[in-house]
């Protein structure tokens, strides 16, 4: 069982085999928070931004790293994002998700993790909860 972090883009299991990354550069003038649904950016090769709707194609999920205590986590506009392509990591839900739900990835906010689909600005990803959480809480997806 996965230590419970209660921390947004850590990876579930440290040091598993069966985790893939891939790098962009940041295009959000907020910044990229930890744990973020992503899409391409504007250059679809080299630039990412936060999943605004079911019309793009999901990307990954911003990885967390340590950081200094007074910073926000998160990626800053126009610096790297590790992204976590496949394997388990810790999202924040906007909903009561179980164990074995599907998930969508979007909704009225961009970025967002959920179990059910919101329309026009939802996605279903390639993905499903591990463990269970209610609303504002973190699960473990595992992205396939």
């Amino acid at each position: 069982m996965a230590d419970v972090v209660n921390k947004a883009g850590v990876l579930a299991y440290v040091g598993s085999q069966h985790t893939e990354y891939k790098y962009m550069w940041a295009e959000e003038p907020g910044g990229i928070p930890f744990g973020a649904a992503l899409m391409r950016g504007t250059d679809k090769e080299k630039q990412c931004k936060l999943f605004k709707g079911s019309a793009e194609k999901f990307v990954g999920i911003a990885k967390a790293y340590q950081k200094n205590v007074y910073d926000k986590e998160q990626y800053d506009n126009q610096t790297t994002v590790e992204i976590i392509t496949k394997g388990k990591v810790w999202v924040k839900v906007s909903e009561n998700v179980e164990a074995g739900d599907p998930v969508f990835v979007g909704g009225n906010t961009a970025g967002i993790f959920r179990k059910s689909d919101e329309g026009s600005q939802s996605l279903q990803i390639d993905a499903v909860y591990e463990t269970k959480a209610s609303n504002g809480q973190y699960a473990i997806v595992n992205l396939k």
